[in-house]
């Protein structure tokens, strides 16, 4: 018994020798090249963020005042800095103006906004604009990293003149839209 294990385990390290898995093989006086491919993969993970918007807001009837909105800010970003010249914008879609369900009249209103930005000078800390200034086509809030983002407190006000065409005893509203999304900067 002890003669046939040795045999066979003989003839197993005989066989296994002659084997070499994805060997180059080489002829003297040939010139042969082999050529094989590795793949590398990296898999990005997915960007997600947080649009903070402001909370609904009731406005006292005849009130002429700068009245704060809130905060509209993205937030809770999972990438720390997005690629060269690509950013994740917030955008707001409105009519500027209050509408009741009874008839057709309206009150206007404007929208601004007063922006906050890292300070270059102080990092950690934030520069704030020291006016507000009118809803315009640049985004209030972006984010394109750590120390490159704005975002701004959103303010409301309806003129003296707006409130003189409200209808008495009407409840007039209206809505702010508000999206994000991410892209290179239109």
């Amino acid at each position: 018994m002890k003669k046939l294990l040795a045999i066979l385990l003989a003839l197993t390290l005989l066989l296994s020798l002659g084997v070499t898995a994805f060997a180059d093989t080489y002829e003297e006086g040939t010139t042969s090249i082999q050529e094989h491919t590795q793949t590398i993969t990296v898999n990005a993970p997915a960007l997600t963020w947080t649009l903070e918007i402001p909370a609904d807001l009731e406005i006292e009837f005849g009130n002429t005042d700068l009245i704060e909105m809130g905060n509209l800010k993205i937030s809770d970003v999972s990438w720390a800095t997005l690629p060269a010249n690509y950013f994740i914008y917030a955008t707001m879609h409105l009519r500027n103006q209050l509408s009741n369900s009874t008839d057709s009249s309206t009150i206007a209103y404007d929208l601004s906004c007063r922006h906050h930005v890292p300070n270059p000078n102080a990092p950690g800390d934030e520069m704030i604009s020291s006016q507000t200034s009118p809803w315009g086509d640049t985004p209030p809030a972006y984010y394109q990293s750590s120390t490159h983002f704005r975002w701004s407190v959103m303010y409301i006000q309806i003129s003296e003149q707006s409130w003189q065409a409200a209808v008495p005893g009407e409840k007039y509203t209206g809505t702010i839209n508000y999206s994000s999304q991410y892209g290179p900067w239109q």
